[in-house]
């Protein structure tokens, strides 16, 4: 049994989803560097317990840096040289001050780095200007092996030439026994959209198309789970239209208690939009958990064409054009109007998920590389 140092860091710093992969490894015993007393799962996981460093003081990178603290944070964990043992560290993200940090220990104590890297946008500024390249030559010359959840992932990294031999892509998993079909019977045609909301998840262009198809066809309702993000200007405005149309606001849902809605709605849309800074493109979808999650439990998937959703869900789903809401209006009715499309495409993803996302598959995958990579 081999001892692995996985990077969690404060709450949020890393996706829950995410570091559920690295519980339960059959060759690994799990320890979880995380910050500030987080303790992310009860079970099957040893913690080690850091605090946070801030390199520059909140109030000097607000303008740049969205909070809670995550990899592109002006933070540090303390003590790491003492926390970093056994045999394999992971961290997160190349250009993470953290990343570097573990990267310059386990480099010292000879012990084998892995990082998980969910950056898709090769261009990202973070890759070339101070003091985040710093950090990104650090660990590009440095790491191991680079973990990918997606193709598109792992062509960013070998646009910025990271040798290819060294990426893995291991697509990540969900429970697909707790998120599996289980229809709640209703009258009304139910869109769900699950996470942030926030403008670049294409909210307004959800809304404007929704009422839209609300127009030609009362029997629909539109249902929005997650927190948001982008201040109360947004919020406001969906609690304006939920007040004169069929729209329900259930805030941030907890993941065990996603399966019921996903199971009481007929489709998922995540319309989202890639956001821009000063001319360059900062972010785009670089997985969604929810659409996985939705796939498991038999919906179809209508989405954007941003980032990696389209490798995500394949080909049988809806796939539109960024800020069209024509193009989700038409996707809608096609739906609304083939109740047999509508449960075909619903089966297809059921199987999808559960070839490509089932966790406990996507444990051993993660498992064998990172064995090949202690034992090489």
């Amino acid at each position: 049994m081999y001892e692995f140092n996985v990077i969690i860091g404060p709450e949020k710093y890393r996706h829950i989803r995410e570091i559920n992969q690295f519980i339960d490894l059959s060759d690994f015993k799990s320890v979880f560097i995380t910050a500030n007393n987080y303790v992310p799962f009860k079970h099957n996981v040893n913690y080690c317990n850091s605090q946070i460093n801030i390199i520059l003081p909140d109030l000097i990178v607000k303008p740049f840096v969205r909070k809670p603290y995550g990899p592109v944070s002006f933070i540090n964990l303390k003590n790491l040289d003492k926390m970093l043992t056994g045999d394999l560290i992971n961290c997160v993200e190349l250009y993470s001050f953290v990343s570097s940090k573990c990267v310059k220990i386990a480099k010292q104590k000879k012990i084998k780095i892995c990082l998980s890297s969910w950056e898709t946008i090769s261009s990202n500024p973070l890759f070339y200007f101070p003091p985040y390249s710093f950090n990104v030559n650090n660990v590009k010359n440095s790491t191991d092996m680079f973990i990918v959840p997606t193709h598109k992932a792992a062509l960013c990294l070998e646009n910025i030439k990271i040798d290819k031999e060294k990426i893995k892509v291991i697509k990540p998993g969900i429970d697909t026994l707790k998120f599996k079909p289980s229809k709640h019977y209703h009258d009304k045609f139910r869109i769900l959209f699950v996470g942030r909301l926030d403008s670049e998840k294409g909210i307004n262009i959800l809304l404007e198309s929704f009422l839209k198809l609300y127009d030609k066809i009362k029997e629909v309702e539109l249902w929005f789970c997650g927190p948001t993000r982008s201040g109360k200007k947004l919020f406001d405005y969906l609690n304006y239209l939920s007040s004169k149309y069929p729209i329900k606001i259930f805030g941030d849902v907890p993941n065990d208690k996603l399966s019921s809605i996903y199971n009481q709605c007929d489709v998922l849309c995540l319309p989202s939009i890639d956001r821009t800074k000063w001319g360059f493109k900062i972010w785009e979808e670089q997985f969604g958990w929810t659409l996985v999650e939705a796939m498991s439990c038999g919906l179809p998937i209508i989405a954007s064409d941003c980032g990696a959703i389209q490798e995500v869900i394949g080909s049988h789903n809806f796939l539109v054009n960024q800020n069209s809401s024509k193009m989700l209006n038409d996707a809608f009715t096609k739906l609304v109007e083939n109740p047999n499309l509508l449960k075909e495409i619903g089966k297809m993803n059921r199987l999808r998920a559960l070839q490509f996302y089932d966790i406990n598959k996507q444990r051993v995958k993660l498992n064998d590389v990172m064995i090949n990579l202690i034992e090489s």
